[in-house]
This record gives structure tokens, C-alpha cells and sequence, in this order.
């Protein structure tokens, strides 16, 4: 059975690939002042050979360089050089950047931050809490409202009152376990810049120069090609060690791999096993590892008109082999760790001692019977753009298929992916699926920042209503000690539903160019958390 499923891998590595072209052409360019001109580029620019510089390969290029709390990974690290988050929160500690100080009061219902009063915008003007409120402004009352998620509780106000320009004081209309958590990853923007006025912020001509307050400013953006930061020599915290950070934009993944190999970019994201293989085995270059601070979990459609009761999902987990998936599709521990709960281990809370599902083919095979699975034929969506997830859809159509449960696959880009998998945000969930593999990311610190959703949802979940309840009750309790052990017992909870099987905790995982230093300093949930710690020879 290896044998076929590493051939069906090899089979489905191959159909991914396109051919997707990153020559020169006509490039529009903006410069950090905001001007334009349109000029032939015909070659990555270079840089003289006293100046460090760090290049990477990214996915896509962005519409403009504003800050954001979300976005996917291959968003978000467009804009983090040039933007701090407040602070940040995992289970072993907070790294504090804009914000050098937070006191929590015991009931959870008053926070107070301090701003490290040396930080400063790339303009030179300082980082107050005025730029706070403008930020949470903007969010409610700006041309595009994104969010409310700072601002209300269970439809009640969060009250911000200022201090001074360096301290505010927060309070909470009710206790949300996460508020904390959620607050310190927020990205904040400068007041001044857009001249207190929230509804131009989108079509500003500051939207597309990054003024922030990070360790890199603008430079030099070529639109579809790359984004040319420069280190901040007045940055806070001590200036970068690299010189310079180019962005270059390359969205097939093949091209990436000709472009690292031809020393044209300083690093690329392994993933496959075989490809760790490679180039660990090979002297030339560096590896590093951090976790991914994610989940890939396979699911069930609660929407499914064939998976209809508890024993149909009992059937499906039980014939989930995860030590073979593991084995075959990451290989290493480097690679990935196994999940074990619906929590990562940089999660607060996570149940270290707990166990996946266990492997029971014979048990499966029985329960397939009985309801009714071996007679039908049940379709499978994944996102073939997410690392690893064609692989573990094709093992996991072969581990069912031995159970006698027939598996249709469906590769689907991201967009049309997400569209179908999360289409009971604007609307009825779809009846499309029945199975399917998805991750959940942003998981530092408190756990419901992201497991809520799936967890109580009734058109995205399988839970009963003491699994609800009890996650419920976990992101209300104000008590530290009875917080754990709630969100201790909602693992449990969740598990004996047969709702979500964890899959696997992944890594990032880099190959660098020979020199290159600091991609494992910080455990991060995106590529670079501290772009300051990254070093070339």
C-alpha cells in the first residue's frame, strides 16, 4: 500500500505544478515618497557588496501597505517588516514591542498598556496611544469597516480611556479569554499620517507608502515584481542586521525552487520530506525549523446528506492510520509534529497527555457497514495551494478505501476552496463535501481565537452540547486555574464527538543559502515574527 499511495503523491506533486511566468516587462514603481515612474526591468536589482541583504521568495504581491491584525501568511508577511504588532502572547511567555507594559486585573475586566515610549513612526514621529484609537476608529467608522473584534463584547462597548499619550486604560464590558491575546497581535496605524481622518485611509496615498513603525521601511516597490525594503536606522529596538529586505514576488512554487537554487533569493519553504532529504543532505546550505503555530485537521461535512450519525464518523477516524500519514507524507518530526488535539503546543491549555484517535481498521470496517458508508461514495475537498494537504488526501482516500468507504478527491485552489469550505459565513453551508482537510492558524497564546467557530457553529460542527458548553463556559471564566481546566476537558469533549481528527502541528521548514542566520530564533505563526534577528555573512 506505500508503494501506491507514494506513487498517487509523486502523480499529484506533478499535476500541481504550473507554469507560471516571472520575467521581465514594463514594472510601475513606487518609491517611498510616493512617486511613480514606469521603467524596463530585466533583472532582480543587486546590491554592492558591502550591503547585506536577505531576499524572499513570496506568493503574491499585495494592493496596498497597510497594516492588519489578519490575513493569510502569504499576506500578512508582505507588511510585517514594516509594522510591529503591540505585543505578543504564546504559552510560555509575552515579547513585547510597541507596548512595553500590560497589567491584567484579576477579573480579567481592566487592562492597561503602556507604549515603549521610544518607538517611533518612519517619519520620526512617535508611536502614541492616539494612533490606538485611531486604529480601533477605523475599524468601526472607516470607509471599509473590517472589524469589531477590539470594540465590542457580546454586542456591549470596550471602553478606552487615555491616560496620556503613553497609557491607556481598558475595560471590558464581560470577560473573553482571548480579548487579550487577540489585542497584542493588532497593528496599528499612524493618526497623523492620514490626518485623523478614517474614511481616506484606503484611498490615501500613505496606503501605498508603509509609513510604520517596524525595523523596515519602503524603498522601492515594482509592482508584480518585488517590494525593496531598507533597514529603520532609528528603530526602537536596535537596527535590523541585513541592510536590506527585497520581497520578490513569485507565485509558482517551482519557480521559487529554480530561483533558491540559483542563489536569486535567500531561502525556500521545504515541502516534502523528500525535499528535507535533499537538501539537508547537501553542505551548501542551511536548514531551520520553527512550528507553523497551526492545525491541519480533517472533518466531516455536518451538512452531509451520507455522513448522518456519529457511528459514520466513528467508521471514517478509525480508519485513519495518522502514523502512516505522518510517515509518508512529512517523514520527520522536523517536518511536522502529529497532532493530538484540536490545540497546538504554543497554545495555552494545551492537553500534552492526550492521544489522537487510534487506529482500528477491522472496528471501521464494521462501523461502515452498519451505517451504510460502504454503499455510498463520499466527495473529499482539500486546497491543493496549502503545503501538504494533496498528499494527505490521498493517503487518507486509500486509508478509507481499505475500510470499504469510496473517496472522491477534489483539488481546489485556495479561492474556490475556501469559497465552498466557508460557505456558511454568507449564507446556508454548503452540501457539496462530505469530507475535508483544513487548518486553522494564529495559535499563540489563547486557543479561542480561532476553535470557537468551529466549535459551536451548528452548520461547521458535529459537537454535542456539552462540547459547546464547555468551550462556552472556558472563554468566560475569569479564574486562571478553572479557565485550564475547562479548556482542558473541552479537549476531551471535542475528541469523544468524532467531530475534528488532528492531523498534524507542521513546522516552517527553510533551506538558506550558506550564511544566513536567525529564521529559528523566535516560534512564530508567521514568517518572521522579529525580521531584526535574520543575518546574512
Amino acid at each position: 500500500m506505500k508503494k501506491l499511495i507514494s506513487l498517487l503523491l509523486t502523480a499529484a506533486m506533478l499535476a500541481s505544478f504550473a507554469l507560471t511566468g516571472c520575467g521581465s516587462g514594463s514594472t510601475e514603481t513606487t518609491t517611498a515618497e510616493g512617486g511613480q515612474t514606469t521603467e524596463e526591468t530585466t533583472q532582480e536589482e543587486t546590491s554592492s557588496d558591502d550591503k547585506k541583504v536577505f531576499v524572499y521568495p513570496a506568493d503574491q504581491d499585495v494592493s496596498n501597505l497597510l497594516p492588519s491584525s489578519g490575513g493569510s501568511d502569504s499576506v500578512a508577511v508582505m507588511y510585517k517588516p514594516l509594522y510591529d504588532p503591540l505585543y505578543i502572547i504564546n504559552n510560555a511567555e509575552t515579547r513585547y514591542y510597541l507596548v512595553d507594559k500590560l497589567e491584567v486585573s484579576d477579573d480579567g475586566l481592566n487592562i492597561k498598556l503602556h507604549f515603549n515610549e521610544n518607538a517611533k513612526w518612519h517619519d520620526g514621529e512617535p508611536v502614541t496611544v492616539d494612533d490606538l484609537l485611531f486604529t480601533l476608529k477605523y475599524f468601526t467608522e472607516g470607509a471599509t469597516k473590517t472589524s469589531t473584534t477590539y470594540t465590542k463584547i457580546n454586542g456591549e462597548d470596550v471602553v478606552y480611556e487615555k491616560v496620556d499619550d503613553y497609557n491607556v486604560n481598558i475595560t471590558l464590558p464581560s470577560y473573553l479569554s482571548k480579548f487579550v491575546t487577540t489585542l497584542g497581535r493588532l497593528c496599528i496605524y499612524p493618526e497623523h499620517v492620514f490626518n485623523g481622518d478614517v474614511t481616506t485611509v484606503e484611498t490615501s496615498d500613505a496606503a501605498m507608502q508603509g509609513i510604520g513603525n517596524g525595523p523596515f521601511k519602503l524603498k522601492e516597490w515594482n509592482k508584480g515584481e518585488n517590494i525593496i525594503y531598507e533597514k529603520n536606522t532609528d528603530y526602537y529596538r536596535g537596527e535590523a542586521k541585513i541592510d536590506e529586505l527585497i520581497m520578490k514576488i513569485i507565485p509558482d512554487s517551482s519557480a521559487k525552487e529554480v530561483a533558491f537554487q540559483s542563489g536569486e533569493v535567500s531561502c525556500l519553504r521545504i515541502s516534502s520530506k523528500e525535499k528535507y532529504e535533499k537538501y539537508s543532505a547537501d553542505e551548501n546550505y542551511e536548514i531551520y525549523d520553527t512550528p507553523e503555530c497551526r492545525v491541519n485537521y480533517f472533518t466531516c461535512n455536518p451538512m452531509s446528506s451520507k455522513i448522518t450519525s456519529k457511528e459514520a464518523r466513528e467508521a471514517i477516524f478509525y480508519a485513519i492510520n495518522l502514523d502512516e500519514i505522518m510517515d509518508t507524507v512529512y517523514g520527520s518530526d522536523i517536518m511536522s509534529q502529529p497532532g493530538k488535539t484540536v490545540f497546538c503546543d504554543q497554545n495555552l491549555y494545551f492537553a500534552k497527555e492526550m492521544e489522537n484517535y487510534p487506529y482500528d481498521l477491522e472496528k471501521a470496517k464494521e462501523l461502515a457497514k452498519e451505517s451504510g458508508l460502504d454503499q455510498v461514495t463520499l466527495k473529499y475537498i482539500y486546497n491543493n495551494q496549502r503545503v501538504g494537504m494533496p498528499e494527505v488526501a490521498i493517503v487518507i482516500q486509500q486509508q478509507l478505501k481499505a475500510a470499504g468507504i469510496n473517496v472522491e478527491l477534489q483539488a481546489m485552489d485556495s479561492p474556490s476552496f475556501f469559497s465552498m469550505f466557508f460557505q456558511w459565513t454568507s449564507g446556508d453551508a454548503s452540501t457539496e463535501w462530505d469530507l475535508g482537510t483544513n487548518g486553522w492558524d494564529s495559535l499563540q497564546g489563547d486557543p479561542s481565537t480561532q476553535i470557537v467557530m468551529y466549535a459551536t457553529n451548528p452548520q461547521v460542527t458535529n459537537c454535542s452540547q456539552e462540547t459547546i458548553d464547555m468551550i462556552n463556559a472556558a472563554i468566560a471564566e475569569p479564574n486562571e486555574e478553572l479557565r485550564e481546566q475547562k479548556f482542558l476537558e473541552f479537549q476531551q469533549l471535542i475528541q469523544d464527538d468524532f467531530t475534528i481528527y488532528p492531523i498534524s502541528c507542521p513546522n516552517y521548514v527553510w533551506v538558506t543559502q550558506k550564511g544566513v542566520t536567525g529564521l529559528d530564533t523566535i516560534n512564530s505563526m508567521v514568517p518572521f515574527e522579529d525580521w531584526t534577528l535574520i543575518d546574512v555573512a
